[in-house]
């Protein structure tokens, strides 16, 4: 569930929602928003609770997000999907930054190759579900040369480069011991930096 949706239910403020994966509470502790290290290609369905939550959500006071994953099988499967993006591409156009209060320049590329592979390790008791994606964004954006510099000063104002990377690590094992019961066992994670034109990196 990306965090730039920030939904807001029934009024309340967007860290006021929980954020589910499996049925488990990712919501983050610092900003309460969604943060999940997941792909769209693990993930089976979304359920969205907005109202009349059972007790087992006591103390909510927005909407539910739960993630379900998929479940893996005895077929193999796999996918590989590249998404990029370079404005350098496109027809350039008039852009005007000041005027119009944008931070930030026309320019900007990224990148997302996401590989996904599924199957048995033992046919009906132990199959697995693996997917990684890596994703990779440059932007240019304005910022005024020096301390103290005028900002409605064209030659004041410099552009920089940043970068942001992120990794998604998903894999999933279920073991099926009978027909009655079975584990599943998951691991997911969100790791992220980002560069500015000093060189600064924040993990």
């Amino acid at each position: 569930i990306p965090t730039f949706l920030e939904p807001h239910v029934h009024g309340a403020a967007v860290n006021d929602n929980l954020y589910l994966v499996d049925g488990l509470d990712h919501t983050d502790l610092l900003y309460g928003d969604g943060t999940l290290g997941i792909t769209p290609e693990v993930v089976d369905h979304v359920e969205i609770r907005t109202g009349c939550l059972p007790a087992e959500y006591g103390g909510n006071m927005g909407g539910v997000f739960e993630a379900v994953t998929r479940q893996p099988g005895n077929e193999w499967h796999g996918s590989l999907r590249l998404d990029a993006v370079d404005t350098s591409w496109t027809e350039d156009w008039e852009y005007d930054n000041w005027e119009s209060f944008t931070p930030s320049s026309d320019e900007y590329s990224y990148y997302q190759p996401t590989v996904t592979l599924e199957g048995p390790v033992i046919k009906d008791k132990l199959s697995f579900l693996a997917s990684y994606s890596f994703y990779d964004y440059e932007i240019e954006f304005l910022n005024i040369a020096s301390w103290g510099a005028d900002p409605w000063n064209d030659e004041e104002i410099v552009t920089l480069a940043e970068k942001h990377e992120w990794r998604h690590p998903f894999l999933k094992f279920r073991w099926t011991p009978s027909n009655e019961h079975s584990v599943d066992v998951s691991y997911y994670s969100v790791m992220y930096a980002t560069e500015n034109y000093e060189g600064r990196s924040y993990d």
